[in-house]
């Protein structure tokens, strides 16, 4: 369902205020992108859209920001996009962080037993081998991020490692999956992971609240009808690189990473 026919679907009140919020966001620098994906939206049934902007315009009726109050409405709009069908769930799924946010996370499941320098150190030597160590544990007890997961899998072999046929560069994995948060210069883990032993997680098509205040690198898919997502490849792509499939999940630890890891 789309930003105008759900706008025309919420009650009379509400309907007035939202496209001032939408402008108000539009005038911002930091959310204008927020407004063109709120306009531009596919992935959301008409009911949750339609909380998403009624959500909106009451934290504007309250007073609120623009920044504030698209902060309020789209926390209860998260993981609404379509859901996967479990025949359709991809065996492989993949996940890129920064080496430094892993550590933290890995640092963080060890309970006290590993520093953030010395879980690095733990990633760095243990990338590319057939074993996790004695740290395996924590590597596998931190989470694979905070919900909304971002994730992309092959959609020719989704039974693969989807780095297989990603390149193999930082650069070229920062365009291709949309990653323009990440600094050229920051090392990245690239983590595979076995959908089933993960704990098979609900998969959604990501959706503008999924992207959340972080909307610079999020486009909605002007194809309703499909059941994922694609990531937006950052410019300038001079090697002319395909946008790759995205979906979110909740958070969940990474039980199911598949060896070896890497880090590039």
């Amino acid at each position: 369902m789309g930003y105008q026919e759900t706008l025309a679907s919420i009650p009379e009140d509400a309907r007035n205020r939202v496209p001032g919020a939408v402008a108000a966001l539009a005038s911002c620098p930091d959310h204008r992108q927020v407004a063109s994906n709120i306009e531009d939206e596919t992935a959301l049934a008409e009911h949750h859209f339609r909380h998403l902007l009624e959500d909106l315009a009451d934290a504007t009726h309250h007073g609120l920001g623009p920044a504030e109050a698209w902060r309020q409405a789209f926390q209860g709009s998260r993981l609404r996009g379509a859901g996967l069908p479990p025949a359709q769930c991809p065996q492989m799924l993949g996940r890129v962080k920064t080496l430094a946010t892993r550590a933290i996370a890995v640092a963080g499941a060890s309970n006290g037993s590993l520093t953030k320098a010395e879980a690095e150190h733990e990633l760095r030597g243990r990338a590319g081998q057939p074993a996790l160590g004695w740290a395996e544990p924590f590597i596998r007890a931190a989470l694979l991020g905070r919900t909304p997961v971002w994730v992309t899998f092959d959609r020719a072999s989704p039974g693969s490692s989807p780095f297989l046929n990603l390149p193999p560069d930082r650069e070229g994995l920062r365009v291709a999956l949309g990653l323009g948060h990440v600094r050229p210069d920051e090392p990245l883990v690239l983590l595979a992971c076995d959908y089933a032993k993960t704990g098979a997680p609900s998969l959604h098509r990501p959706t503008v609240a999924d992207a959340g205040a972080a909307p610079h690198y999020y486009r909605p898919r002007p194809a309703p009808q499909e059941p994922w997502g694609l990531t937006a490849p950052l410019a300038p792509n001079v090697r002319g690189l395909a946008p790759q499939p995205e979906l979110v999940m909740p958070e969940c630890p990474c039980a199911g990473l598949a060896l070896p890891f890497q880090v590039v």
